[in-house]
């Protein structure tokens, strides 16, 4: 190992948070994301997604609008709301 290895560390993947309600579909996202080497998180709905968030930041939370107990739209609101995460996008492909 060479001195510029020991002290640079290797570039952080991605990380995406897929929050999704139906079991298959997370699974489904989960997978396609990891194969193109993103670092991927998920949630079952909003409330879960908010609490991940808490942990540490991600890159991008892909988001299903309709779930149980907080869905998407407010789930959104309440980052924006909370002002820690800046960038908050509805992007309503229905």
């Amino acid at each position: 190992m060479s001195l510029a290895e020991a002290v640079i560390p290797p570039p952080a993947r991605p990380r995406i948070l897929v929050v999704e309600d139906e079991p298959g579909l997370r699974e489904a996202y989960v997978e396609a994301l990891e194969m193109q080497g993103y670092e991927v998180l998920c949630a079952p709905d909003g409330q879960e997604a908010l609490c991940e968030l808490e942990r540490g930041p991600v890159d991008l939370v892909l988001s299903d609008l309709k779930m149980p107990r907080l869905g998407g739209e407010e789930m959104l609101r309440q980052m924006a709301l909370r002002g820690r995460w800046p960038m908050v996008w509805i992007i309503d492909s229905a």
